[in-house]
């Protein structure tokens, strides 16, 4: 169980047509419009007018369990009441098995990577690089034209994987090879070295990459549109 610290650092995403049915003892629904969400817990709004022991004693500590509804997926979440302040409620989940952490982290971590994306300030930047763009647990590089006599290249950091895209061709990259080289290669010289590494079976991993991109851009509301492009030309749509 998290302790108070952690449940204060871990930020909360807004929740668009959201709900979590809530069971009762009797084993019925009502279904209650989440406000927020995070990885350790989530805020809803109990419906009006609702008036039994049952809703009377949500009150912090009290335990209890319904499905989570989040971007067209169900999560059976079981949950104690943390925060009650009339009709809202401030819930942590309490299943923390290993199953139930995987799914939230992966219905959740798009719209997290989403909300924190930046734009890296151009003085930064490295003389190769026209644009890039930093979140947890993703980043997106775009490397200015004439690279070696390519008309594009983009490379991006997204689920523990580096994809490389030049004139529109994407190919995974060694992560390490990224991060050991940025430093010391000039764009010209990755791509010598890119060129070399082996693709063979790795059409469909590519695909997954993309769909799972595709959730973060669909979520970043400020997604430049050369990114939105590049992943249609990818999806093929």
């Amino acid at each position: 169980m998290s302790t108070k610290q952690e449940r204060r650092r871990e930020n909360r995403i807004q929740a668009n047509a959201t709900t979590f049915e809530l069971t009762t003892p009797d084993k019925k629904t009502v279904s209650c419009k989440v406000v927020n969400l995070s990885r350790l817990g989530l805020g809803m709004e109990l419906p009006e007018n609702v008036d039994s022991p049952f809703f009377d004693a949500l009150i912090p500590g009290a335990r209890l369990e319904g499905t989570l509804r989040f971007a067209g997926d169900s999560l059976l979440s079981i949950c104690e009441v943390r925060v009650r302040k009339g009709s809202f409620l401030g819930l942590e989940y309490t299943n923390l098995a290993a199953s139930f952490l995987t799914r939230l982290s992966a219905l959740l971590t798009p719209q997290y990577v989403a909300s924190s994306v930046h734009a890296i300030a151009p003085e930064f930047l490295g003389a190769d690089i026209r644009a890039a763009y930093q979140s947890d647990d993703f980043e997106c590089i775009v490397f200015k034209p004439g690279v070696s006599g390519v008309k594009s290249m983009v490379q991006i950091y997204w689920d523990g994987k580096v994809v490389e895209v030049v004139d529109d061709v994407a190919r995974f990259v060694p992560p390490l090879l990224v991060r050991g080289g940025m430093g010391r290669m000039s764009g010209a010289e990755l791509l010598r070295t890119f060129a070399s590494l082996n693709d063979d079976g790795a059409e469909k991993e590519l695909k997954a990459f993309f769909l799972s991109l595709g959730k973060v851009f669909a979520s970043w509301s400020t997604c430049p549109l050369e990114l939105q492009g590049l992943l249609k030309r990818q999806l093929g749509s």
